[in-house]
């Protein structure tokens, strides 16, 4: 998932994904205005958008019909992943939260109930925050590694190896600094 912000300030959310073989979405930020373009294919065709919209050919539209496609806002999200925890006492990451809603969705918009497998490629770990803040917001106020140890506690679920070596591992790099300065940054690292 990619977050969006464009030049009149709106945020918007792309999942950037292939959809059957001929269908493509694809994004490439401008560095020069900061703005971005998202680009939709079809086959060999390429749809732009026109004044910020895009609009895809009938051809397009044929190849998408058995294609459902959703969002789930923040609060969605964490309801899921809340939802879940207190019924199955089951702990999921937020992408596959977002899976999850646009499915419930997805019965609701259609009334197809065909028993359906959501695939989780995520790990609760790499989202502890959100994960753990969406199961209750007293978390908010914890560290990050107690937050780690907490998901493992209502989980059962091992600490990955690659947290566990960062939790004690030497901090390399403590340089902050403003958007603006990260190139001459960069450039006083590789003193140039």
């Amino acid at each position: 998932t990619i977050g969006i912000k464009y030049p009149d300030n709106a945020e918007y959310t792309l999942e950037v994904a292939t959809v059957g073989a001929d269908v493509s979405f694809s994004l490439d930020a401008d560095t020069v205005d900061n703005g971005v373009t998202v680009t939709i294919k079809y086959g060999e065709a390429v749809v732009e958008p026109v004044d910020g919209v895009y609009t895809i050919t009938e051809d397009m539209k044929k190849a998408l019909t058995d294609f459902y496609g959703n969002f789930a806002t923040e609060a969605e999200t964490a309801e899921v992943i809340k939802e879940l925890y207190d019924k199955e006492k089951y702990i999921i990451d937020t992408h596959t939260a977002v899976a999850a809603k646009v499915y419930q969705k997805y019965v609701k918009d259609t009334a197809d109930t065909t028993k359906t497998l959501i695939a989780s490629t995520a790990s609760p770990y790499k989202f502890t925050r959100s994960v753990m803040n969406a199961i209750d917001s007293a978390y908010d106020s914890k560290g990050d590694f107690e937050l780690v140890d907490e998901l493992n506690r209502l989980s059962g679920v091992k600490v990955p190896n690659a947290i566990e070596e960062i939790r004690n591992a030497d901090i390399l790099h403590n340089t902050v600094c403003d958007k603006e300065e990260m190139a001459s940054k960069v450039k006083e690292f590789l003193n140039i």
